[in-house]
């Protein structure tokens, strides 16, 4: 069907101007696809559009529309930086836009509208036949033709056309860790510290994603104060130097986005002091240290309260460019071997209808875990794959009604995009590279813990067991008389009539034991017949989950 009629007679092509105007798509810069080209007798394009000509008579030509031009659309979406990358171990990619080699992942929706409204800031397009004459086909009728066809182009088959994009990603290693700022880059090593600009990305033949720059410029200022959440840091260790420098290695851990062969560990805070599970306090700062963590990497968050091991969508909020996972208060139910795999081998993401996506250690993401319940399990594999950090009573003490807010009366609100100022971003920035410099040059800085074992044992038992324990200072080695022990404790805090048993008792005592962890033995006495139990010293083979 004719659908525009020629508006100007220009004049009869001569043969060299038809051997002109023939010229093929390829000899076309794909800068501008506005442009007509011809690709084969009788068809023409022109931006999204391809076209129909026609000679009817001697130089009387016509003009019509086809459809849309995926060629030349292709063209437009690949010069305009659009790339396809591939998951590791995976057939599956995402649709990126690439600018000076660094990443952003778009949507296909992303594209559809750009390219809607390239061709809509166009408008008409006109198309000159052998003949001369000029066609306009206006953007009314450009649109409805566009819109008919635009969900032929933009689906997974017609963008898997895309180039692959390739260029490898500027990673932290071993020995060495990145960040990313809005005006430039800062390279940590054991003994040093960079600042590299962008533009070294493309001489290094490196690139980066979008979502890992900070929004915020990095300017050092002279005469650094101490920053604010150092000093949190410094309050939460209640001072201690040994607990300061655990607090700082697991920062430094937990910003180092690498994980090698020998790593496999969460960062695991608890409240130093004893915990009600089923009515917790908080307030001893667990969530601002993960805040400041966000501060610094990408973070995906986790609701501990409402994750369920058995959903295969668990891990559906992490991202392939999470650098940390964040799970705030995970169930007392859950078993922290749910997340072994996760920590060692990898994360497995699955989001719905999306095909799952297998991220290799080296691409996954580091765990943070903010509890107020302890996980259930103490053996040796448990042990490997927690660090763990008590956060002290230093500013919970203060809160009596539950309306006051320490944290924010000694430091104001920390992180705040209006109050914080260049000097307090700089001071901030400054003192987290430190703890990424200390954990390269120390590793990760364990200290005897205080109160997780107690903590477990009152969560899993009661506050009275715990604290009968405490007062019988038992030896290694002893033999101690279950029955007379059994209802001393009963006849202390229950009387002597209480519905609680001497078996009850005994699994107190090997959860007691655990918490310890030493070994517990309960056996009969070959010549009394009465039972009887011992402690021995520490454990180094695993034990069985509490």
């Amino acid at each position: 069907m004719r659908i525009a009629k020629p508006v100007k007679l220009i004049s009869n092509l001569n043969t060299s101007a038809a051997r002109r105007f023939a010229k093929k798509i390829d000899d076309v810069n794909p800068r501008d696809v506005w442009k007509q080209q011809s690709i084969g007798a009788g068809m023409v394009l022109n931006g999204f559009f391809a076209f129909t000509i026609k000679e009817h008579k001697e130089n009387q030509w016509s003009c019509t529309i086809k459809n849309v031009s995926k060629t030349n659309v292709l063209e437009y979406i690949s010069y305009s930086g659009f790339r396809k990358v591939y998951h590791k171990k995976s057939n599956d990619y995402l649709i990126v836009r690439v600018e000076n080699n660094v990443i952003n992942e778009v949507s296909a929706d992303i594209i559809r509208v750009q390219c809607y409204n390239e061709a809509k800031k166009h408008g008409e397009v006109n198309i000159i036949t052998p003949d001369g004459s000029k066609f306009e086909f206006h953007w009314k009728l450009l649109d409805t033709i566009y819109l008919q066809y635009q969900d032929q182009i933009f689906n997974k088959n017609f963008l898997e056309l895309l180039e692959e994009f390739s260029i490898p990603q500027l990673r932290d290693t071993r020995t060495e860790s990145f960040f990313l700022f809005k005006n430039t880059i800062i390279k940590v090593c054991k003994n040093n510290i960079d600042l590299l600009p962008y533009s070294e990305l493309i001489k290094l033949n490196r690139s980066v994603w979008k979502s890992h720059i900070l929004d915020r410029e990095y300017n050092e200022q002279p005469n650094q104060q101490i920053s604010e959440f150092q000093r949190f840091i410094e309050n939460v260790s209640n001072n201690q130097e040994n607990r300061i420098r655990a607090f700082t290695s697991a920062i430094g851990y937990l910003l180092h986005h690498y994980n090698g062969s020998h790593m496999g560990q969460a960062v695991v805070c608890y409240d130093e002091q004893p915990t009600d599970v089923k009515n917790p306090q908080g307030g001893t700062g667990k969530g601002l240290f993960a805040n400041a963590i966000s501060q610094m990497r990408e973070m995906a968050e986790i609701d501990g309260k409402h994750f369920k091991a058995d959903d295969k969508f668990r891990f559906s909020s992490v991202e392939i460019t999470s650098q940390v996972v964040a799970v705030d208060d995970l169930a007392k139910d859950v078993s922290f071997e749910t997340f072994f795999s996760a920590i060692t081998n990898g994360f497995t993401i699955e989001k719905k209808n999306l095909n799952s996506i297998k991220l290799p250690p080296e691409d996954s993401p580091k765990m943070l875990f903010s509890m107020n319940a302890i996980v259930n399990g103490n053996g040796g594999s448990h042990k490997r794959r927690m660090f763990i950090i008590e956060f002290s009573n230093f500013y919970s003490k203060h809160i009596i009604t539950g309306s006051e807010k320490p944290i924010e009366d000694m430091h104001g609100i920390l992180f705040d995009r209006i109050e914080w100022n260049d000097q307090h971003w700089s001071s901030f920035t400054k003192y987290m590279i430190d703890c990424v410099q200390f954990y390269l040059q120390n590793g990760l800085q364990p200290y005897e813990l205080i109160n997780v074992g107690k903590n477990a044992l009152i969560q899993q038992t009661s506050e009275e067991f715990s604290e009968w324990t405490e007062q019988q200072n038992f030896e290694f080695k002893k033999f101690y008389k279950t029955k007379q022990m059994f209802e001393e404790y009963r006849n202390t805090y229950f009387g002597e009539n209480a519905e609680f048993t001497q078996r009850s008792f005994t699994n107190m005592l090997k959860k007691y034991a655990t918490s310890k962890n030493w070994d517990f033995k309960i056996q009969t006495d070959s010549v009394s017949k009465v039972s009887e139990f011992v402690f021995n010293s520490k454990v180094n083979s695993e034990e069985k989950a509490i």
